[in-house]
């Protein structure tokens, strides 16, 4: 009988011990966000860009001009005009994509901005959205302020960089061009066989060229074209009930670990018993051992 009462006490506690590790394992699932399912790509990529293939340096970059006041050595305010590059990077996260992706749309439209290239993919459930939007300059922090609360935010970095030496270089660049063209032209004037005109002439288009890519490039630092950036991505998160997976999966998610460390925990316990009993029986037989040898 003592046996019998033995083994069911066993039983009983080692039913209890499994039943709490099965419990403390459904608890956690249920508290822990599920990886994979559910989640749309990555957060970043421009940091990332929610994993998609845009990237700024496949745009225009865009700049902006501010003037920046000073007061010279002779007491006079003076003032520099100050070309910058001014670019916000923001990641979130939706659980409500729709609705998050138009208040983004009402956004722009709100404040006059501009989007210079859009990227959508993804089924629904695990779909992102990236933008690259033009602002204004004067209201570059008010939007990158609302877009930045929009979803659940992951990142957000501002970065402004001065362009002004780029600036003058390029103008002095464009000078030095203008005042080749002039010195070609005036050698055309003077004559020559008809190899050298074709030459010549071939040397003033090829100048032209660089003179209008030239214009192209300080046309992005004008004042009409004065734009800052804001880098946008967003991807959808699967909605907070059961973090994206049915109860019946978290049970035998839960199960599955269990029994795992069920089984651990009955190998641990199994070792300590034979160690013991090991222990036990070297003592015991060392002792006769002993016994035995001074007995002689």
């Amino acid at each position: 009988m003592k046996h019998v009462r033995l083994f069911k006490t066993l039983l009983i506690c080692f039913s209890v011990l499994f039943l709490l590790i099965y419990g403390g394992r459904i608890i956690y699932e249920l508290n822990t966000p599920a990886r994979g399912p559910g989640y749309g790509a990555s957060p970043n990529a421009t940091i990332d860009y929610a994993g998609s293939a845009l990237s700024p340096s496949s745009l225009n970059v865009n700049y902006a001009s501010e003037r920046v006041y000073f007061t010279a050595d002779t007491g006079a305010e003076q003032f520099i005009e100050q070309k910058y590059e001014k670019t916000a990077d923001i990641s979130t996260l939706s659980t409500d994509f729709d609705a998050d992706s138009t208040k983004v749309y009402k956004i722009i439209d709100d404040n006059g901005a501009l989007i210079q290239q859009e990227n959508k993919s993804g089924l629904e459930g695990k779909r992102s959205m990236n933008l690259i939007i033009g602002v204004k300059p004067d209201n570059f922090e008010k939007v990158a302020d609302q877009i930045s609360k929009i979803g659940e935010i992951q990142s957000t970095n501002t970065t402004k960089t001065d362009r002004t030496a780029q600036y003058r270089q390029m103008i002095a660049d464009r000078g030095k061009l203008e005042a080749t063209k002039e010195s070609y032209i005036a050698l055309r004037s003077k004559g020559g066989s008809i190899y050298e005109m074709l030459q010549l002439e071939q040397s003033i288009i090829e100048i032209e060229g660089q003179i209008l890519n030239q214009n192209v490039s300080l046309g992005d630092f004008s004042d009409e074209n004065s734009l800052c950036t804001v880098n946008f991505s967003i991807a959808e998160k699967a909605a907070p009930k059961n973090n994206g997976r049915s109860f019946s999966a978290v049970l035998w998610s839960a199960l599955m670990w269990s029994c795992l460390c069920y089984l651990a925990v009955m190998l641990f316990i199994a070792l300590v018993f034979l160690s013991a009993m090991a222990v036990l029986f070297m003592t015991s037989f060392g002792k006769k051992w002993v016994k035995k040898l001074f007995s002689e």
